[in-house]
């Protein structure tokens, strides 16, 4: 199962980017699309005419959008060697086109000496931020000590259609000694449901803050 890099729901998905306005005509519905950031329309409205018969809803699976996102020829993937450690690797690249929206990409690390997948991740192309950033930096956690991985990144669009192309990078994680996380308490019996301890928590991954 692919790694959630940003998580479900990530920091600044909350922010209303776009919204849908909705008019109910007697013979038609009119679904317009409204981009909020530059106070204007986008894309041609959805028309439901006769919203009553199925026979003649257009907007179905054979509709969808069949066409994938590519990257463009000058578009990079490398490694960002400062923010490399023991176990994760930095990577920044050139976000990919498409006709509709790039939704995420798909990341597989590679062990570029034995040539198996050690880890695969899912990061959104963080579209729902304004402006959305270009390059994309995205930290692939998880990864095993002094060790050469090949990156390999494909673009997925919202409908599941997955770029041809893809870019590829090496990247090699620093030597050290990977510590386990260590949890204590300050005591172990509490007197009382006002009684207080304190917990310290070492050797744990930092929460990862955007800029």
């Amino acid at each position: 199962m692919s790694e959630l890099i940003q998580g479900e729901v990530p920091e600044g998905a909350d922010v209303l980017n776009q919204a849908l306005i909705v008019e109910v005509h007697n013979n038609k519905v009119l679904i317009k699309r409204r981009d909020i950031h530059n106070n204007d329309w986008t894309g041609e409205p959805f028309e439901i005419s006769n919203p009553a018969n199925k026979q003649n809803f257009k907007y179905s699976d054979a509709r969808s959008d069949k066409q994938a996102p590519y990257f463009n020829r000058d578009a990079m993937l490398s490694i960002v060697d400062d923010k490399t450690t023991v176990t994760s690797l930095t990577v920044m690249l050139t976000q990919a086109k498409d006709n509709l929206l790039v939704h995420d990409y798909k990341i597989v690390a590679k062990n570029a000496e034995t040539g198996e997948v050690t880890k695969e991740y899912l990061a959104f192309s963080e579209f729902y931020k304004d402006p959305v950033p270009n390059p994309l930096t995205l930290t692939l956690d998880g990864l095993q000590p002094n060790t050469t991985y090949k990156i390999e990144i494909r673009a997925v669009d919202a409908y599941g259609n997955e770029s041809k192309e893809s870019l590829k990078a090496l990247g090699k994680t620093l030597d050290g000694v990977v510590k386990d996380v260590t949890i204590t308490l300050s005591k172990n019996v509490l007197s009382g449901v006002q009684d207080t301890v304190e917990v310290t928590v070492e050797n744990a991954r930092a929460p990862r803050l955007s800029p």
